[in-house]
């Protein structure tokens, strides 16, 4: 028999079929991950916000509670989308205050969607 030099067809469709499945695969992990980034961002700004609330808090005077029990700052400004529930500060026995922010979006069927909750505690 002759050396045979190339590739049959059904070497060169198998070749293609496998090439085929891993690009396929590839890609469907790529979609994955371009619906999975914008998540992550909305986590990290939400976590940026709170972070700047519970500082503009820190920087504000001691408030007395109101008829609620706890006291309730202003809020920062936000970039687009992004909200933040009514931060309070929670009066404790021991002259420390417990400070509570929420980041939260509007969800697609109208509800609170909460992205972050952020608690710390401050002294008098």
């Amino acid at each position: 028999m002759k050396n045979q030099q190339g590739m049959t067809l059904v070497e060169v469709l198998s070749a293609l079929a496998i090439l085929g499945i891993v690009g396929a695969g590839f890609l469907w992990g790529m979609t994955d991950i371009t619906k999975t980034t914008p998540r992550v961002d909305d986590k990290s700004t939400a976590l940026s916000i709170a972070e700047s609330q519970i500082e503009y808090i820190r920087n504000q005077n001691w408030q007395d509670a109101d008829a609620g029990g706890a006291e309730v700052y202003d809020l920062i400004d936000t970039p687009y989308g992004f909200n933040i529930q009514s931060p309070t500060a929670l009066p404790m026995e021991t002259g420390l205050q417990k400070l509570r922010v929420q980041v939260w979006v509007p969800d697609s069927d109208g509800s609170r969607k909460i992205l972050v909750t952020l608690e710390e505690y401050r002294a008098q």
